[in-house]
């Protein structure tokens, strides 16, 4: 006869709800803060700082991995004047002279251009001293006053090879020199050593380009890595003025809308151009800003159990673990409420230090405030 097995019945731990309220009453109540801070484990309170760390730089490291090399030049695109707008269109229907850059897919690297008389060569300015690099092209624009004719240039390409350029050096050269004046004469020293027209740099590794308008000046810095898959490149080498300007284009339609996609297929390039910049500058980011507010969390820990310790606050036994503990709590609320930077944008990283230093003074004079009989 066999004998019935007693069952072993397990009870399901229940959720503790008044313990997970606790918790989260800690958002907006400085007592639970207090009650938590000096009950709980503190492993507990690492993990809290290293939540509200992260949650408080999100808006501005989202903001920045979010960025395109085309906003560049976002705040003209729209006007028939920009000097890019009309001044890629007149390189790329330009037959006077061979004027192509050719880049290496295999190394992602400049390799060469059509035309390569003196276009690296350092030439003389008016003032036959200064030294400004000669332009691959210019886009020139003429304007009649009286019975002078003017004729200006409103977009610069320079080229300049070799694997060891100094692009800084460069960059200094094109941006002191004004190459509207270089075969000109004027006695305006400001005019011809201040750099006013925008311009487009191809360098061995590195590309830059910079806008100057009434809405002030901006730049951009890239390099040629991923070109082939945005451009859906399958040769070796390629050009700037056939596989990129003139990509997915036939020219001989209306003038506007063939500089339209001239100038959007310039805006591709940015993008493309500005991949591994973002990706270095959104790390970057993330790394100054946690290291600022990461900072902030740890001084109001120690501003905390500096204020206890006066003999008549009833909080002063509080110990300095308990004290940053109070401090890492208290930072919840005001990094949930620093995610409306995605609102505000201009705030950037202020949002959170302004609510976090409110938080944390208004935790030490209604909680941990002295009492005088």
């Amino acid at each position: 006869m066999s004998k019935n097995k007693a069952k072993i019945v397990t009870q399901k731990k229940k959720v503790n709800f008044a313990t997970i309220m606790k918790f989260v009453r800690t958002l907006w109540r400085n007592d639970s803060v207090v009650e938590v801070a000096t009950t709980t484990k503190w492993w507990w309170s690492i993990i809290i700082f290293v939540l509200s760390l992260v949650i408080s730089v999100l808006p501005a490291t989202i903001s920045q991995a979010q960025a395109q090399g085309s906003n560049f030049v976002g705040a003209t695109n729209v006007n028939y004047s920009d000097p890019f707008y009309n001044g890629l269109y007149a390189y790329l229907t330009d037959e006077s002279e061979d004027k192509n850059i050719i880049f290496d897919t295999t190394t992602n690297t400049l390799s060469a251009t059509s035309n390569e008389g003196g276009v690296y060569e350092n030439y003389t300015l008016s003032d036959g001293i200064t030294k400004a690099y000669k332009p691959l092209f210019s886009y020139k624009r003429s304007y009649v006053e009286g019975t002078v004719t003017t004729t200006n240039n409103y977009l610069d390409i320079y080229v300049v090879k070799g694997e060891n350029v100094d692009l800084n050096q460069v960059l200094t050269n094109i941006q002191g020199s004004n190459s509207n004046y270089a075969d000109g004469n004027t006695n305006n020293q400001e005019l011809r050593y201040s750099r006013t027209t925008p311009f487009i740099l191809f360098t061995h590794n590195t590309f830059y380009a910079a806008n100057y308008s009434a809405n002030g000046t901006t730049t951009l810095s890239g390099n040629y890595n991923h070109m082939a898959e945005y451009f859906n490149i399958q040769n070796n080498t390629y050009n700037f003025k056939e596989d990129i300007l003139k990509s997915n284009l036939t020219l001989g339609g209306n003038i506007h809308d063939d500089q339209q996609a001239v100038f959007n297929n310039f805006l591709k390039w940015c993008d493309s151009t500005y991949i591994d910049p973002r990706t270095q500058s959104t790390w970057i980011t993330f790394g100054i800003y946690c290291g600022v507010n990461g900072s902030i969390m740890l001084l109001m820990g120690i501003i905390i159990w500096l204020m206890t310790r006066g003999k008549n606050n009833p909080n002063n036994k509080t110990k300095i673990w308990e004290a940053y503990s109070m401090g890492f709590w208290a930072a919840g609320s005001p990094a949930l409420l620093s995610l409306l930077g995605f609102l505000m944008p201009q705030l950037g990283m202020m949002l959170f230090i302004m609510l976090y230093a409110f938080r944390i003074m208004f935790l030490s004079m209604k909680q941990l405030r002295p009492v005088y009989q």
